[in-house]
């Protein structure tokens, strides 16, 4: 009975494997051409490979994502031998033979687990195996279109950069790096904006090997060919950078490039021969500016007035933060010379002016108008505009002393006017004034203090304190003049 059970059972098995070979050469027979690559197991070896699949054990094509996912089993080496094709390069066509073969199983077997491992393979083929296989294609085409369109335009700092963004762009990070730099291309590399954003998009469907064989690779020896040309080309447009007050600001922008858009782009070697290239010429744009204002200073005006503020316009001023160091330096040192010997000669001419003024009202006009220019002398003359300052101070007041001696003696009688008339004050004796302003006049006391100056109180809270200068009186609201 045992041995007769145990025949039936091998003549079962035998005849299920042979269904099987039927089944899978029928299947051969009518698939399309295209699959001819692809494997067609036998069902036996389509059962043994199908108990395994475990739907819950996900795999992740990308290392960018999760777009696509799907059963381990399918990336399996055991699958690339069982099918003679690894999961990578299979096509549209290729999921839905192998669908065919599973579903031909499937109706061969009547094991009901089998069966129900079957259906979740052929489903999980005909979905995201399905999607997978014929996004991966077409992000494939793509992605190597866009490479060979990034790899035809000519190389430039930009692209470089890139590149090297390309080139590290298989991991998550790397992919927000290119990313942001794809996103912000300089002008010469603008043309590969539209093929960067093509890339940015296919790679989220692109296995790791495919990104290493059509992106990443590609991309790091395009940087490494075009490293040392684009290297040059950067020296010899720093050459073209005229020599001229906008040069300078193209030095500036040139280097405040390297540094913030650059710094990761060039090796410390490379980087010290641009900062050495860009130095040089900003000192040869620098020198020769230079050379232009310092001669400009030394043809500077001669004038009192704006002899001082005529040498710090010729300074260009505006270029000291651009200009390097040295130069700098040089223009100071010419416009502090060029003051310096402007302020001796003018001082020589002003103090033997001073020298020859009248002791009179209007050589104080004369000395109160030199102050006033003085004032208005740069911040850079300040030392120059101490001296002869000092200067007229000095002679005004040895001026004023002698007006006030001539002018000393009692208010009583005397007659003071502002220069338009609307204001005047009329001394009627030792005690009391006549205050006209506006047309309106009113009477008011005075008192003549020990120092000088002159107290006056009147109606409506009236209250001014004037002091004596020859013959004027000041402290009203303009300097009020003796007319009588």
């Amino acid at each position: 009975m045992a041995t007769s059970s145990r025949t039936t059972l091998a003549r079962h098995r035998l005849s299920v494997t042979v269904a099987g070979l039927v089944a899978g050469a029928a299947l051969l027979a009518c698939l399309p051409a295209q699959a001819d690559t692809l494997r067609r197991p036998a069902c036996p070896e389509m059962a043994e490979w199908a108990a395994k699949f475990d739907r819950n054990d996900e795999w992740r094509p990308s290392p960018l994502g999760d777009r696509h996912r799907f059963a381990r089993l399918f990336a399996q080496e055991e699958t690339t031998t069982l099918l003679g094709k690894p999961l990578a390069s299979w096509t549209e066509a290729d999921v839905h033979a192998i669908r065919d073969t599973v579903l031909a199983c499937r109706r061969e077997t009547k094991d009901r687990d089998l069966s129900g491992r079957y259906n979740q393979v052929q489903s999980a083929l005909v979905g995201r195996v399905a999607n997978f296989a014929r996004e991966s294609a077409q992000a494939r085409e793509r992605a190597e279109a866009a490479m060979g369109r990034i790899g035809s335009m000519p190389p430039s700092p930009g692209l470089l950069r890139l590149h090297l963004a390309l080139a590290e762009a298989g991991t998550p990070e790397g992919h927000r790096k290119y990313q942001r730099v794809a996103g912000s291309l300089p002008l010469q590399a603008m043309q590969a904006a539209g093929p960067a954003r093509e890339l940015a998009s296919a790679l989220a469907s692109l296995t790791a090997e495919d990104i290493a064989g059509i992106v990443t690779n590609p991309a790091r020896d395009a940087a490494t060919a075009m490293r040392g040309p684009v290297l040059d080309a950067m020296v010899a447009d720093l050459e073209k950078i005229p020599a001229d007050p906008n040069g300078l600001l193209a030095i500036q922008q040139a280097r405040q490039g390297l540094a913030r858009d650059y710094a990761d782009v060039f090796t410390p070697a490379e980087r010290k021969r641009l900062d050495e290239a860009v130095s040089a010429r900003h000192a040869a744009i620098g020198d020769g500016i230079a050379a232009g204002i310092v001669t400009a200073i030394g043809q500077s005006s001669t004038g009192f007035d704006e002899a001082f503020a005529d040498i710090e316009a010729r300074s260009a001023p505006q270029l000291a933060g651009l200009l390097p160091p040295a130069q700098a330096s040089r223009i100071r040192e010419a416009a502090e010379a060029r003051r310096r010997a402007v302020a001796d000669a003018l001082h020589r001419d002003f103090t033997a002016e001073l020298a020859k003024l009248p002791e009179d009202d209007a050589s104080l006009d004369r000395l109160d108008q030199a102050r006033e220019a003085i004032g208005r002398w740069p911040t850079q003359a300040a030392a120059e505009a101490q001296r002869f300052r000092q200067a007229a101070d000095e002679r005004r007041g040895a001026i004023l002393a002698a007006v006030n001696r001539k002018e000393a003696g009692r208010l009583s009688g005397r007659v003071y006017q502002s220069p338009n008339g609307q204001d005047r004050l009329e001394f009627v004796d030792r005690s009391r004034v006549l205050v006209s302003s506006g047309g309106h006049t009113m009477p008011a006391s005075y008192v003549e203090e020990k120092d000088g100056r002159i107290s006056i109180t009147g109606g409506n809270d009236m209250a001014i304190t004037l002091e004596r200068e020859g013959r004027r009186l000041r402290g009203w609201t303009s300097p009020l003049a003796r007319t009588k």
